[in-house]
């Protein structure tokens, strides 16, 4: 037993002895017996912010407890414990000095000279492109870290013109780039052009792997030499086609370069295409492409034979498939079945985003898609039968269901997790009932801001002043990716989504034709509700309140932080 000596001394001693830094502590006792690697392993399983809590408990565990942190996110930065400042994040880069991928928002972009300073091990950075960059912040980065970077992700939110050419040439540095991501729209930087050279014959990034592509017609050109040089390098390409600036020949060729990327994993495509030469070269894609794993379609289809002919070209030419997504906009009576893809039998991954899939779906997807390991489905009916199928997959691990009908999800979650033997996850979301209203209000936005004329305050000029800066826009995200906003005259890149709703938030302020006076007397019971408040508008001259129209839109925002109720446990047997 420990002596303590004197009584007023007790308390010190008992906290020494319960940290184990005294000599004579009992060993059994101690953190000190923990060696080095399994307590830097132990302490790999805290969070960042966790990390800086509990850094004092000993000199070991100063020692060791920032050593595994490699990647630091803005999720990490944005802690509502932590309050970030340059001196702040100077203090934590630091710290944690064998940081390898950094993942840093609009709001951190003035440190990025802190960044350059103190990781010097940085091989991977998504970074936000807008005005408070500067040309001199870019130009140093890129030139210490050039060599060393193998992925870049850039999110452009501005049209300097300095400041993208100098992103361009610093991009050019970077010559082990294996993943490339340049997230803009049609007046940014051409990523095609980069990777080409400007005498469109040269292959600037030998290790390509993977691409994010803005395909429009100006670009039709760089991309079949891009093609060409590429075809046996790049494993995966996400393109977004801008179907307002692009023609049937401008299809045929994207489609017929994709087709000839031997190499080719994982195809995402993100468009509206003319269907039949969409069909076409989705079949020889299939056939060219033999290392396809993974193919990922956000697409518009009108009808429900387009979609039936869609399936039928999955199903009997990309056999090979282990990984199939679905979504975009579909005619709402059609009902899939699990038997129109029964020919792939490699499927480990299925996400299907159609409006209707009823239990026609379920029943039976054991028989045509026994490897299945991970599910995501909208708008299913769970019946009895559905859920005796779903228990029939031998390797079902993962389950996301969304907007479900039938049973409960409470009874849902229940009976999967009794029934499913491997089953690791589970997660039911239901819509939330605010939803209806807030599609129905945001049409109306929609339809006001596509009635704008021309010229003046138009939709043209709208779209001009659209870069505006908004701590919001990650929340509204939610709202754009659940009631899938369409470009309004022209297109912008998925990833610019967000800028969309800012710029109709922006119109709907600004526009004097706006009152945003709530009728109290009719909507008594809701008065107080920022949805019904932020969008009762009418037509009275000269009488638009910015400021209360303000608040209300923030109190919108907000209440869509969270868009749906959700259910999401561990399954009994899941790690």
């Amino acid at each position: 037993m420990l002596k303590t000596g004197r009584k007023d001394r007790a308390p010190v001693v008992q906290w020494e002895r319960r940290v184990g830094l005294r000599s004579d502590t009992n060993m059994k006792q101690s953190m000190d017996r923990l060696g080095d690697d399994l307590c830097q392993h132990l302490l790999s399983y805290l969070s960042l912010e966790d990390r800086f809590r509990c850094e004092c408990v000993s000199k070991q565990w100063q020692r060791l407890i920032y050593t595994t942190v490699t990647e630091i996110t803005h999720e990490d930065l944005d802690s509502n414990e932590l309050t970030i400042t340059e001196k702040t994040l100077d203090s934590i880069l630091k710290k944690c000095q064998n940081v390898k991928t950094l993942v840093v928002n609009r709001k951190h972009n003035p440190w990025l000279d802190s960044i350059t300073k103190r990781c010097t091990h940085l091989n991977a950075i998504h970074m936000t492109l807008n005005d408070s960059v500067s040309v001199e912040s870019i130009e140093r980065f890129f030139r210490h870290f050039g060599r060393q970077l193998s992925a870049v992700n850039v999110l452009v939110l501005t049209e300097n013109d300095d400041l993208m050419s100098t992103t361009s040439a610093g991009l050019k540095r970077c010559p082990n780039i294996s993943r490339l991501i340049v997230n803009e729209c049609e007046n940014g930087i051409n990523v095609l052009r980069l990777l080409c050279g400007d005498n469109g014959n040269e292959v600037s990034f030998a290790r390509l792997q993977k691409i994010h592509i803005y395909f429009d017609t100006e670009n039709v050109n760089h991309f079949e030499t891009f093609a060409k040089s590429y075809r046996n390098t790049v494993k995966a390409i996400d393109v977004f086609v801008d179907d307002f600036n692009t023609d049937d020949k401008c299809i045929d060729i994207l489609m017929t370069g994709l087709s000839r990327m031997s190499a080719l994993v994982d195809l995402k495509v993100t468009f509206k295409p003319d269907f039949s030469v969409f069909l076409n070269h989705l079949k020889q894609i299939g056939v060219n492409c033999l290392n396809l794993k993974s193919v990922s379609l956000v697409i518009d289809i009108d009808s429900n034979e387009n979609l039936s002919e869609l399936m039928k070209t999955i199903n009997e030419n990309l056999k090979q498939l282990k990984r199939l997504q679905i979504s975009g906009n579909f005619p709402e009576e059609f009902a899939l079945t699990s038997e129109s893809l029964h020919r792939l039998k490699r499927l480990t991954h299925l996400t299907i985003n159609t409006p209707k899939n009823d239990d026609l779906f379920l029943v039976g997807i054991d028989r045509h898609l026994p490897a299945l390991q991970s599910l995501h489905i909208r708008y299913a009916k769970i019946t009895k039968p559905a859920l005796n199928s779903l228990s029939r997959l031998p390797k079902l691990q993962t389950i996301i269901m969304c907007d479900i009908t039938g049973y409960t999800s409470k009874t849902v979650v229940q009976r999967l997790n009794d029934m499913c033997p491997k089953l690791r996850s589970i997660t039911i979301k239901q819509r939330n009932p605010k939803w209806e209203l807030i599609n129905s209000k945001l049409d109306q936005l929609l339809a006001y801001l596509q009635a704008l004329p021309d010229g003046d305050g138009g939709e043209g000029e709208v779209y001009n002043q659209c870069m505006i800066q908004s701590d919001d826009l990650i929340k509204v995200r939610l709202v754009l990716a659940t009631l899938r906003i369409k470009p309004l005259g022209q297109s912008v890149a998925t990833t610019q989504i967000t800028e969309q709703i800012q710029v109709i938030i922006t119109a709907f302020m600004t526009n004097p034709m706006i009152n945003t006076s709530a009728n109290t007397s009719e909507h008594n019971s809701v008065q107080t509700d920022p949805l019904i408040i932020g969008f009762q508008f009418k037509a009275n001259n000269h009488t638009g309140k910015a400021t209360e129209l303000s608040e209300a839109l923030v109190g919108l925002v907000s209440s869509l932080a969270t868009p749906l109720d959700q259910i999401s446990v561990l399954a009994k047997n899941g790690n």
